[in-house]
């Protein structure tokens, strides 16, 4: 899950840790399984990584994995996407939504 975007890095939830150093490779996608929509490749290191405390787990619900870490990824803009086609995708995620409301 998605906590913060800008345009050198991104925070995000995960069930899954990630070492500080390690580089890793992002992928930020607009709709749903089945619904195509803008896709958005970025790599980047990971700078933080931080344990969430324990979540309640709703009942009945076994197969959800909660989030058990933060991670703060910088983003290497040398690799090929740039600042400016990270705000270009947020822009046409954001023109599709209100697109969609009205």
């Amino acid at each position: 899950m998605v906590r913060n975007l800008s345009r050198n890095g991104i925070l995000f939830a995960s069930p899954e840790r990630l070492e500080i150093g390690e580089s890793i490779e992002i992928r930020l996608a607009e709709g749903h399984a089945g619904q195509p929509g803008a896709t958005l490749r970025l790599r980047g290191s990971v700078v933080r990584l931080e344990e969430l405390p324990p979540q309640l787990e709703a009942p009945g619900d076994d197969a959800a994995v909660p989030d058990r870490f933060e991670i703060g990824v910088a983003f290497d803009l040398d690799w090929g996407a740039t600042s400016d086609d990270l705000l270009e995708f947020l822009e046409q995620v954001q023109a599709r939504r209100l697109g969609h409301r009205g």
